[in-house]
C-alpha cells in the first residue's frame, strides 16, 4: 500500500516540461482571487456577507485580503471599503 501511495504523490508532484512554475501558478491563483474578491464589492465600498449578525465584517476581511494579496492602501478598491469600516459601528466579530 505505501509504495502505491508514494507513487502517485511523486506522480502528483511532477510538473510537466514546460508548465508555469509553482510561482507562475500561486501567483495566477492569487490574482484570480483578487479579481474575484473585487468584483463582490458594492457600489458604496462594502462586501457582502453575514450583515445582519456581524456589521462591517466582510469588509474588513476583504480590505485585509486586498492589502495581503499585494493592494496598496491607496488603490482606490481598498479607500472605498476602509471608509466604509471607518463608519461602521462593529458589534460583533
Amino acid at each position: 500500500m505505501l509504495p502505491a501511495v508514494l507513487s502517485l504523490l511523486v506522480a502528483a508532484t511532477q510538473v510537466p516540461q514546460g508548465a508555469p512554475s509553482l510561482g507562475s501558478r500561486v501567483d495566477r491563483a492569487i490574482a484570480r482571487g483578487v479579481e474575484h474578491v473585487l468584483s463582490k464589492q458594492l457600489q458604496k465600498g462594502g462586501f457582502p456577507g453575514a450583515e445582519d449578525d456581524h456589521p462591517g465584517g466582510m469588509t474588513a476581511l476583504c480590505a485585509f485580503t486586498l492589502v495581503k494579496s499585494g493592494g496598496k492602501g491607496s488603490d482606490v478598491a481598498v479607500q472605498r471599503a476602509l471608509r466604509v469600516v471607518e463608519t461602521t459601528a462593529f458589534r460583533s466579530t
